[in-house]
């Protein structure tokens, strides 16, 4: 359990997606549903874990590393996983999963979600080629106004990369820099894209694909809830947040394909306004962010019978909107009140136990980077 001096925040409402925290499927039981977010403050430590109350109550501990590895015991893939977390600049859903997908394709997470995790890094490197291409030829269709301005499959080698060559200085040239660093937005601006789909086919769309499954949970949840007796108020208020979670992340992703339009919009915006643009396009990654995890735990539960004891774990994980959102969007996160929960929901009595657990977590991330792969 925490330690005595850290202090249970019982009604944990972050204002903004930082605050909240970004996802992370670590394998050790008690950590299930952690969230991790930079500790801009704290010169020791460089981030923060944010913990669901392992009693099952409501509530969060958000504790330093340090103090998880004194409290929960942690596996050798979630040392791992910390140790490389904590160098990143950038605490973002995307950096998060590709930090994931690279320790797992060590094998600390077991050799399924290890043969995942390397197709989804080989399938995204595809991914940012294709986007990258599509972002080239819209600048090439952007700056040459004649009817051949298109690079196709009859023209030789040598014509498509003059086309591209013109197109790249002349857009260096409009923005006041060199091509060189025009080529090194495109490849930044692609990886940034991929998860939306731009580019891509509307089936390896990353986030349009989550999006689906959202909205597949959210009707069966509803659906149980009805026939499920004492569920029915976790049910409606489970359905009610996906549902406001899929229409935001639906405008969020029409909003940033919309903006995609233009790819010299984008090379602008990169170059003097990145944040804001970076902003823009993640916001429908960061909404969705803690989600397929609890699909996948629904899943499971479905096959296995044990729908009840999911929507426990669920609720108790359950990734609430930041207040900025809230009041964007007009909506009300709801609380559920706190009730006793049977000891053997949460507590790990053997070694046994553990042991099970951890072989859950371990095809939860399997099961992650497979829909990664879609």
């Amino acid at each position: 359990m925490p330690e005595k001096n850290l202090e249970l925040i019982k009604t944990y409402q972050p204002e903004n997606f930082q605050d909240r925290g970004v996802a992370v499927a670590f394998t050790s039981p008690m950590l299930s549903g952690a969230r991790v977010r930079k500790a801009d403050h704290d010169k020791k430590n460089k981030m923060e874990i944010i913990v669901p109350n392992p009693s099952g109550g409501r509530g969060v501990y958000i504790m330093p590393w340090s103090a998880i590895e004194d409290a929960f015991n942690p596996s050798l893939h979630d040392h791992i996983l910390a140790r490389e977390i904590s160098s990143l600049e950038d605490f973002s859903p995307t950096n998060i999963r590709k930090i994931c997908a690279r320790v797992t394709t060590k094998g600390s997470a077991g050799r399924l979600a290890q043969e995942s995790a390397l197709m989804a890094l080989n399938i995204e490197k595809e991914q940012i080629v294709k986007t990258n291409s599509y972002l080239i030829s819209g600048i090439i269709r952007a700056t040459d106004n004649t009817t051949n301005a298109q690079p196709n499959d009859r023209e030789s080698k040598e014509d498509k990369e003059k086309k591209i060559k013109s197109a790249i200085q002349t857009t260096a040239k409009h923005l006041g820099a060199s091509p060189e660093t025009i080529m090194r937005y495109i490849e930044k601006i692609a990886a940034l894209l991929v998860p939306v789909g731009v580019g891509l086919e509307k089936n390896e769309a990353y986030l349009s694909c989550a999006l689906i499954e959202l909205i597949k949970f959210c009707k069966e949840v509803e659906a149980w809830s009805r026939t499920s007796n004492g569920q029915l108020s976790q049910g409606k208020l489970l359905a009610k947040h996906a549902a406001a979670t899929a229409t935001a992340t639906y405008n969020a992703i029409t909003e940033a394909i919309n903006y995609a339009t233009s790819p010299l919009t984008l090379l602008r915006d990169w170059h003097t306004r990145r944040d804001t643009m970076i902003t823009k396009i993640n916001r429908a990654d960061w909404l969705l962010d803690g989600w397929p995890q609890i699909i996948i735990l629904w899943k499971i539960a479905t096959e296995t019978g044990d729908r009840i004891k999911a929507m426990d774990e669920i609720i108790r994980i359950l990734p609430f909107l930041p207040t900025k959102i809230t009041t964007e969007i007009s909506y009300k996160n709801e609380f559920m009140p706190t009730q006793p929960q049977d000891d053997d929901r949460y507590y790990l009595s053997t070694r046994e136990d553990s042991k099970n657990y951890i072989a859950r977590n371990e095809l939860i991330q399997d099961l992650l980077f497979r829909k990664l792969k879609t």
